[in-house]
């Protein structure tokens, strides 16, 4: 069994260029990258054609294939899984809004979005605008989105992530959400 110390431990050697220990470490975090798959294309409402293994490769593609391992551990790599899967989903929703050339979307507010167990095409592109400023605004609240709605992270789980209380991550997560809301009701206007 993989545990933390073994994924930090790989990250190490990763980092000093053990190609060995690179591989090692992608087979070690799958099942993982491949939960948090799962979780965002159960998500992802309308499109049956998406797989959470498929979703997992492509994540997997865009962050193995950079040759120098960059992450300082386990929570950081998962964290990035989980953005890499956002910019992929996110991806995908442009170009079919692109195939549909046109047509009048419907704003939803944020609770609704992120409480939804599903997620549709104009909720994701208003929410990836919403977290784009938001990261600018408040990287730390944007992060602990991210980890919540798209690694589908309790907020226990999220707070041990990003290295913060749990106070303080539910202070962040009601932030957050107040200022998405405002956001995402500021462009209904």
């Amino acid at each position: 069994m993989t545990t933390p110390t073994s994924i930090t431990l790989l990250l190490d050697s990763a980092r000093q260029g053990d190609q060995d220990a690179s591989q090692h470490l992608w087979v070690c975090v799958y099942d993982q990258v491949r939960r948090i798959a799962q979780r965002a294309v159960e998500r992802e409402y309308g499109s049956n054609s998406l797989q959470a293994t498929e979703l997992a490769h492509e994540a997997f593609l865009r962050l193995a294939g950079k040759e120098v391992i960059h992450f300082e551990s386990r929570s950081h790599l998962l964290a990035t899984v989980a953005r890499a899967i956002r910019r992929l989903l996110v991806d995908r929703a442009r170009a079919r809004k692109s195939e549909k050339r046109g047509g009048q979307l419907e704003r939803i507010a944020i609770d609704d979005v992120l409480d939804s167990p599903t997620c549709d095409l104009p909720m994701l592109l208003d929410l990836d605008s919403a977290l784009t400023e938001l990261e600018v605004a408040n990287p730390r609240c944007a992060k602990l989105v991210d980890l919540r709605y798209f690694s589908g992270m309790t907020l226990d789980q999220a707070a041990e992530t990003l290295g913060i209380s749990l106070r303080t991550a539910a202070s962040d997560w009601a932030f957050a959400k107040a200022w998405l809301r405002r956001r995402m009701d500021g462009e209904k206007e």
